[in-house]
């Protein structure tokens, strides 16, 4: 039976709002941005240099010189795009207010993130805080999904029993790592989905059996 439930944070959460971000920046800058913000998915450099940054392993001004070898014209954009971040985060909120309810009804409510230290501030300062039972944040633990240590590190810390942990997250490919440490899963699709999705888990077949 479920007693503990696991959210990712971008994609479940909450989700970047492009258009607040762009709106933040000049035309000419938006082209740049828009560069970098798709190399992070297409660009392997980039994004395993990204992918460092989010264990901790870089700072800003590794990963800034490491984009302008790659990208020498569009680079400087990212010191902007890393301090508008958090600003230009929304909520989701169906997700956020399931995830309160989960934890007035006696569920462990933890949040794992795939982060960046900008985000740490806004995290910390958002109403997550007042119901959320632990935080395990990449760039701090020197950890980060698929691994399966990160879901390992998450249960011993916060002592909860895999087998009685779901974990919920919008990337499949970090749900195998998931599997791999014994939690059972959920994809999230869509926000409010997975609202619905979850409550139905939770509080319809999550039940214990009537004798």
């Amino acid at each position: 039976m479920v007693k503990n439930v696991i959210f990712d944070y971008m994609g479940v959460l909450a989700d970047v709002d492009y258009k607040k971000l762009l709106s933040n920046i000049s035309l000419n800058e938006k082209f740049k941005a828009i560069r970098i913000i798709t190399a992070l998915k297409l660009h392997p450099t980039f994004k395993y240099s990204f992918d460092q940054y989010q264990l901790g392993a870089l700072n800003k001004n590794d990963l800034y010189e490491i984009a302008h070898k790659i990208y020498p014209k569009s680079a400087e954009i990212i010191p902007t795009l890393l301090n508008l971040l958090p600003n230009c985060l929304k909520e989701n909120e169906a997700v956020v207010s399931l995830a309160k309810k989960l934890h007035n009804d006696g569920y462990k409510i933890i949040l794992i993130s795939n982060s960046i230290p900008e985000m740490q501030e806004k995290i910390q300062n958002s109403s997550l805080v007042e119901f959320f039972d632990g935080f395990v944040m990449s760039h701090l633990v020197g950890m980060m999904k698929p691994d399966k240590n990160i879901f390992d590190f998450a249960c011993k810390t916060y002592e909860i029993d895999p087998k009685e942990t779901i974990f919920i997250d919008d990337t499949p490919e970090n749900l195998i790592g998931a599997k791999n440490a014994k939690l059972e899963t959920m994809h999230c699709k869509k926000p409010n989905i997975l609202a619905t999705e979850l409550t139905d888990f939770i509080y319809n077949r999550n039940q214990p059996e009537s004798n």
